[in-house]
């Protein structure tokens, strides 16, 4: 099993300290990555900054890392986006029932990388309220 966690800060320009934080997620996340997942998020809703969890390269995710996800990004409440979950992060979504508690950002497109447009992503979660607004759809279509 392979996994990494992955925290990036966005270079401060112009003295702006809320630049978006990119947490990038991939491998297989079991019971074994679930402290470090809490802590990181924990540490990114600390710091007050918008935050950015990059899930497209997510093989596996168990229910306690999901609980975790869906967790903090209810305490987020809009300083938290989870960005192009992959396939296998939507299953894993529904099975465990966690639709109602997470939604997702598709920012994927032809020519752009993963949470493309960090500001805008915000900027249109902002504006929406959270819970059970758009549940996993497309589970089967990518």
């Amino acid at each position: 099993m392979k996994s990494d966690l992955t925290m990036f800060e966005s270079a401060q320009r112009d003295g702006r300290d809320d630049r978006p934080v990119l947490v990038k997620l991939s491998g297989e996340l079991d019971v074994r990555y679930r402290r470090i997942l809490e802590d990181t998020l924990m540490a990114c809703l600390a710091a007050g900054r918008p935050t950015l969890v990059d899930l497209s390269e997510v093989t596996f995710m168990d229910y306690r890392c999901l609980r975790e996800l869906a967790i903090h990004y209810q305490l987020g409440t809009g300083l938290v986006a989870l960005c192009d979950p992959s396939q296998e992060v939507e299953v894993g979504v529904a099975a465990c029932d966690l639709e109602g508690w997470l939604d997702f950002v598709y920012t994927t497109g032809p020519g752009h990388p993963p949470c493309y447009a960090a500001e805008s992503v915000f900027h249109k979660t902002a504006k929406s309220p959270k819970k059970g607004i758009r549940p996993c759809a497309h589970l089967t279509q990518r």
